[in-house]
Protein backbone atom coordinates (compact mmCIF):
# COMPACT_ATOMS: atom_id res chain seq x y z
CA UNK A 1 0.00 0.00 0.00
CA UNK A 2 2.83 2.41 0.86
CA UNK A 3 4.54 1.66 -2.45
CA UNK A 4 1.30 2.33 -4.33
CA UNK A 5 0.90 5.69 -2.56
CA UNK A 6 4.52 6.56 -3.33
CA UNK A 7 4.06 5.71 -6.99
CA UNK A 8 0.85 7.73 -7.11
CA UNK A 9 2.52 10.73 -5.46
CA UNK A 10 5.53 10.62 -7.77
CA UNK A 11 3.33 10.25 -10.82
CA UNK A 12 1.16 13.18 -9.83
CA UNK A 13 4.28 15.26 -9.25
CA UNK A 14 5.54 14.31 -12.69
CA UNK A 15 2.20 15.27 -14.25
CA UNK A 16 2.16 18.57 -12.39
CA UNK A 17 5.47 19.47 -14.01
CA UNK A 18 4.11 18.91 -17.51
CA UNK A 19 2.84 16.26 -19.81
CA UNK A 20 5.60 16.33 -22.44
CA UNK A 21 8.47 13.87 -22.66
CA UNK A 22 6.31 11.00 -21.51
CA UNK A 23 8.88 8.42 -20.47
CA UNK A 24 6.79 6.55 -17.95
CA UNK A 25 6.88 2.86 -17.42
CA UNK A 26 4.13 1.23 -19.42
CA UNK A 27 2.45 -2.08 -18.89
CA UNK A 28 1.46 -4.44 -21.67
CA UNK A 29 -1.36 -6.92 -21.95
CA UNK A 30 -1.34 -9.64 -24.53
CA UNK A 31 -4.69 -10.97 -25.64
CA UNK A 32 -5.34 -13.06 -28.74
CA UNK A 33 -1.89 -12.15 -30.04
CA UNK A 34 -2.58 -8.41 -29.80
CA UNK A 35 -0.58 -6.23 -27.44
CA UNK A 36 -2.31 -3.28 -25.80
CA UNK A 37 -0.24 -0.68 -23.94
CA UNK A 38 -1.69 1.28 -21.04
CA UNK A 39 -0.11 4.35 -19.56
CA UNK A 40 -0.73 4.30 -15.82
CA UNK A 41 0.14 8.00 -15.52
CA UNK A 42 -2.77 8.87 -17.79
CA UNK A 43 -5.03 6.63 -15.68
CA UNK A 44 -3.97 8.43 -12.48
CA UNK A 45 -4.31 11.83 -14.09
CA UNK A 46 -7.80 10.86 -15.22
CA UNK A 47 -8.94 9.80 -11.77
CA UNK A 48 -7.58 13.04 -10.35
CA UNK A 49 -9.48 15.26 -12.77
CA UNK A 50 -12.40 13.09 -13.88
CA UNK A 51 -15.67 14.94 -14.20
CA UNK A 52 -14.18 18.40 -14.83
CA UNK A 53 -15.81 20.20 -17.73
CA UNK A 54 -14.05 21.85 -20.65
CA UNK A 55 -14.64 25.59 -20.76
CA UNK A 56 -14.08 28.18 -23.45
CA UNK A 57 -11.52 30.95 -23.02
CA UNK A 58 -13.92 33.82 -22.23
CA UNK A 59 -16.18 32.70 -25.07
CA UNK A 60 -13.25 32.04 -27.43
CA UNK A 61 -11.56 28.81 -28.46
CA UNK A 62 -8.28 27.81 -26.80
CA UNK A 63 -5.15 27.80 -28.93
CA UNK A 64 -3.93 24.21 -29.25
CA UNK A 65 -0.56 23.11 -30.53
CA UNK A 66 -0.56 21.55 -34.02
CA UNK A 67 0.44 18.11 -32.72
CA UNK A 68 -2.60 17.96 -30.46
CA UNK A 69 -4.96 18.88 -33.28
CA UNK A 70 -3.26 16.35 -35.55
CA UNK A 71 -3.63 13.64 -32.89
CA UNK A 72 -7.38 14.30 -32.67
CA UNK A 73 -7.62 14.14 -36.47
CA UNK A 74 -5.64 10.89 -36.48
CA UNK A 75 -8.11 9.34 -34.01
CA UNK A 76 -11.05 10.51 -36.13
CA UNK A 77 -9.42 8.95 -39.20
CA UNK A 78 -8.91 5.63 -37.41
CA UNK A 79 -12.60 5.54 -36.58
CA UNK A 80 -13.64 6.44 -40.12
CA UNK A 81 -11.45 3.60 -41.52
CA UNK A 82 -12.91 1.08 -39.07
CA UNK A 83 -15.27 -1.44 -40.70
CA UNK A 84 -18.39 -1.09 -38.56
CA UNK A 85 -20.17 -3.79 -40.55
CA UNK A 86 -17.79 -6.56 -39.44
CA UNK A 87 -17.03 -5.93 -35.76
CA UNK A 88 -15.32 -8.62 -33.70
CA UNK A 89 -13.55 -8.55 -30.33
CA UNK A 90 -10.24 -8.71 -32.22
CA UNK A 91 -11.14 -5.83 -34.54
CA UNK A 92 -12.10 -3.78 -31.48
CA UNK A 93 -8.74 -4.52 -29.87
CA UNK A 94 -6.94 -3.54 -33.08
CA UNK A 95 -8.89 -0.26 -33.20
CA UNK A 96 -8.10 0.32 -29.54
CA UNK A 97 -4.38 -0.16 -30.23
CA UNK A 98 -4.42 2.38 -33.07
CA UNK A 99 -6.48 4.91 -31.11
CA UNK A 100 -4.37 4.45 -27.99
CA UNK A 101 -1.21 5.14 -29.98
CA UNK A 102 -2.64 8.40 -31.31
CA UNK A 103 -3.89 9.29 -27.82
CA UNK A 104 -0.48 8.66 -26.23
CA UNK A 105 1.13 10.81 -28.93
CA UNK A 106 -1.09 13.73 -27.97
CA UNK A 107 0.13 13.48 -24.37
CA UNK A 108 3.74 12.95 -25.40
CA UNK A 109 3.73 16.02 -27.65
CA UNK A 110 1.79 18.28 -25.29
CA UNK A 111 3.37 21.73 -25.07
CA UNK A 112 0.37 23.71 -23.86
CA UNK A 113 0.46 25.51 -20.52
CA UNK A 114 -1.86 27.29 -18.12
CA UNK A 115 -5.63 27.22 -18.51
CA UNK A 116 -5.40 26.01 -22.11
CA UNK A 117 -3.43 22.98 -20.88
CA UNK A 118 -5.90 22.31 -18.07
CA UNK A 119 -8.88 22.49 -20.42
CA UNK A 120 -7.14 20.26 -22.95
CA UNK A 121 -6.67 17.63 -20.27
CA UNK A 122 -10.31 17.96 -19.22
CA UNK A 123 -11.19 17.29 -22.85
CA UNK A 124 -8.75 14.39 -23.33
CA UNK A 125 -9.26 12.42 -20.14
CA UNK A 126 -12.70 10.96 -20.93
CA UNK A 127 -11.16 9.46 -24.07
CA UNK A 128 -9.01 7.14 -21.94
CA UNK A 129 -12.08 5.48 -20.43
CA UNK A 130 -13.70 5.10 -23.84
CA UNK A 131 -10.55 3.46 -25.23
CA UNK A 132 -10.56 0.93 -22.41
CA UNK A 133 -14.25 0.24 -23.03
CA UNK A 134 -13.64 -0.33 -26.74
CA UNK A 135 -10.76 -2.67 -25.95
CA UNK A 136 -12.86 -4.81 -23.62
CA UNK A 137 -16.25 -4.62 -25.36
CA UNK A 138 -18.38 -7.11 -27.15
CA UNK A 139 -19.18 -5.95 -30.71
CA UNK A 140 -22.58 -4.35 -30.04
CA UNK A 141 -21.39 -2.35 -27.03
CA UNK A 142 -18.15 -1.52 -28.83
CA UNK A 143 -20.11 0.18 -31.61
CA UNK A 144 -21.96 2.30 -29.05
CA UNK A 145 -18.70 3.39 -27.41
CA UNK A 146 -17.14 4.13 -30.81
CA UNK A 147 -20.12 6.38 -31.63
CA UNK A 148 -19.71 8.13 -28.26
CA UNK A 149 -15.96 8.60 -28.87
CA UNK A 150 -16.58 9.89 -32.38
CA UNK A 151 -19.04 12.45 -31.03
CA UNK A 152 -16.52 13.51 -28.38
CA UNK A 153 -13.72 13.87 -30.94
CA UNK A 154 -15.98 15.94 -33.18
CA UNK A 155 -16.56 18.34 -30.28
CA UNK A 156 -12.82 19.24 -30.19
CA UNK A 157 -13.36 22.12 -32.63
CA UNK A 158 -15.90 23.68 -30.28
CA UNK A 159 -13.19 24.34 -27.68
CA UNK A 160 -9.86 24.38 -29.52
CA UNK A 161 -8.33 25.82 -32.67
Amino acid sequence: MKIKNLILTLSLLYLALGCGNNTSAMDNESNAGITITHNDEVDMHQSEEEGNAVNLNNGMKWKANAETTQGIEDMKNEISKFDKSNVTPISLKELSIALNSDYQNVFAKCTMTGDAHTNLHHYLLPINGMLKEIENSEPQNGLLVIAKLEEHLNSYSIYFE
